[in-house]
């Protein structure tokens, strides 16, 4: 039999729906609560701060004194952050419910929530990130699951502060899965929780500086997508996902085998980056010089992703934050792949114009249980469309313009407007000249056949002396062509100067040696060819550094 409880739920739920028509319109910035916390210093700041930019009212910020720690036990968890939060909630009005005294046996006080009315909650840098595994004793002599933990992220708990009831310990199935346009009924039961946070305050604004960077110009660079995990079901993901970023016009590269993107790969202007399934930063993504641009997102699929958020070097999240990704989703225990998010869908709901916070939810099956969303739940990474950042690049310089140039080529590309795809390739790289865009030209003039014109746009190259860990592969990409294109012995001259860049790792410089070797030996130069193999001999032995 149900329980009278239940049908009180429903029919004040149903009261909340009737009565408050206008909550879709009223602007999401007015809906967002902020929550820092009181003990750490940065947390307050940091909230201060995004609720300036996103002219949040001030009001709208909520004050928790609770543990600074990342990992804090189910007890203090309910004591200092979700009855506290939910008790200031009801008295404010942002979430509809019964208020009761009655505590359960996990310490939940036994409120009757029937609806809120929060556009997103928005957690600052300094608040607990997840719960650890913390079995009551009646929950001890359970059976044991792999699906019933005691242990899980603390946003992830937080969703379902509205929900109106859920058992402890089990994955909660989220009502907005596969939901583009949720009905009132399964809003009411969600809050869509997001999270400011990273290895220090400055990382952590800079998610909200990047994000509102690139909804003003828009979202410019390369995509990556790395496959190669270890199920079948992941893989398919990203496969789909390297589909849509083809239909949205990046330039794709894919990495198909067990291994990462090497460190000796292009990975230059990385705006969007999908990969898995390594536990730490690795390949060509952790480069100690690495900057994403403005606005990028960046997601690897990982049971332990967002174990911590703190470190420039641990797991994933941290370092992606810390190398100015603007959003990125995580794990913070083992979650199975099916219970993580949804990359593919993910990307889908965003391309579609959703914000951050509502693709996040979207993408992601289940509630109570191990993912966190980093960013600003309000960032919307495709408000400018492909057409205004075309035309916004009459006015511009930005180093990120080739990538626009490159962007609109392959989009003329795929709608088999070869000669206007080249045109625009030409008349770009006359404003936004550069390594990215004269390699995407002289691709496109050597698949239709035009040698010469190819090698002219790659002449410019004759004269370069100055290259990065960023450009050198790009060189090496061109050289390599400038072989395909029988052009040996300047495709040999383009090599010897980038191999000659001091800051080189020595991964990279390892791995175009090898290379350079081959080349050197078809091209017939036995002299450089003998150089380069003491090089690597050298490398190998230790005995050089770089």
């Amino acid at each position: 039999m149900r329980h009278p409880c239940g049908y009180i739920c429903i029919f004040v739920s149903f009261l909340f729906c009737i009565a408050h028509p206008s909550f879709a319109d009223t602007p999401r910035a007015e809906r967002v609560i902020v929550v820092a916390n009181r003990n750490e210093p940065h947390s307050l700041e940091l909230a201060r701060y995004y609720q300036s930019r996103r002219s949040i009212p001030e009001r709208n910020i909520i004050l928790i004194e609770t543990s600074s720690l990342e990992t804090i036990s189910w007890a203090e968890f309910v004591d200092t952050l979700l009855n506290p939060l939910r008790e200031r909630l009801i008295d404010e009005g942002w979430i509809e419910a019964v208020m009761s005294k009655d505590i359960g046996a996990d310490g939940r006080r036994r409120d009757i929530p029937f609806g809120h009315r929060i556009a997103y909650l928005v957690m600052c840098h300094g608040l607990p990130l997840r719960i650890s595994e913390d079995a009551l004793p009646s929950e001890a002599a359970q059976p044991r699951s792999v699906y019933r933990v005691h242990r899980a992220a603390v946003d992830s708990e937080l969703a379902l502060m509205a929900h109106p009831a859920y058992a402890r310990g089990f994955a909660v199935q989220n009502p907005l899965f596969r939901k583009l346009d949720p009905p009132a009924t399964a809003l009411n039961k969600v809050i869509k929780v997001a999270r400011l946070d990273g290895p220090d305050l400055a990382s952590a604004c800079g998610l909200v500086e990047g994000a509102l960077m690139a909804e003003a110009k828009g979202l410019r660079g390369r995509a990556y997508v790395d496959l190669g995990g270890p199920h079948v079901e992941g893989d398919n993901w990203l496969a789909a996902t390297a589909e849509l970023l083809e239909e949205l016009s990046f330039d794709v590269q894919v990495e198909e085998s067990w291994k990462l993107i090497p460190l000796s790969e292009r990975f230059d202007a990385p705006a969007l980056y999908f990969g898995w399934w390594k536990p730490h930063i690795q390949g060509a993504v952790s480069r100690n010089n690495l900057r994403f641009p403005p606005g990028a997102l960046a997601f690897h699929i990982h049971s332990f992703s967002a174990r911590t958020v703190r470190s420039r070097t641990q797991a994933w999240v941290g370092p992606f934050i810390a190398r100015g990704v603007a959003a990125t989703v995580g794990n913070v225990y083992e979650p199975y792949l099916h219970f993580s998010h949804h990359l593919h869908l993910l990307l889908e709901a965003l391309a579609k114009g959703k914000t951050l916070g509502d693709a996040a939810f979207y993408s992601l099956p289940v509630l109570s249980w191990q993912a966190v969303l980093i960013g600003d739940p309000l960032y919307r990474p495709f408000a400018v469309p492909l057409e205004a950042q075309i035309k916004d690049l009459e006015d511009s310089t930005s180093r990120l313009g080739a990538y626009v140039v490159l962007r609109r080529m392959r989009l003329l590309q795929a709608e088999g407007r070869y000669e206007e795809a080249l045109e625009a390739g030409r008349r770009g790289f006359l404003q936004h000249p550069g390594l990215a865009l004269a390699y995407a030209l002289a691709k496109a003039y050597l698949d239709d056949g035009q040698r010469e014109q190819a090698l002219q746009a790659l002449s410019f190259t004759k004269k370069l002396t100055i290259f990065t860990t960023e450009t050198v592969p790009i060189a090496k990409a061109i050289a390599d062509l400038m072989a395909e294109a029988y052009q040996k012995a300047e495709a040999l001259d383009l090599y010897r100067r980038f191999l000659s860049v001091p800051e080189l790792p020595e991964a990279m410089k390892r791995a175009y040696l090898i290379d350079g070797i081959a080349l050197a030996g078809m091209a017939g130069d036995v002299s450089l060819q003998q150089a380069w193999t003491s090089q690597l001999s050298q490398l190998s032995s230790g005995e050089v550094s770089h």
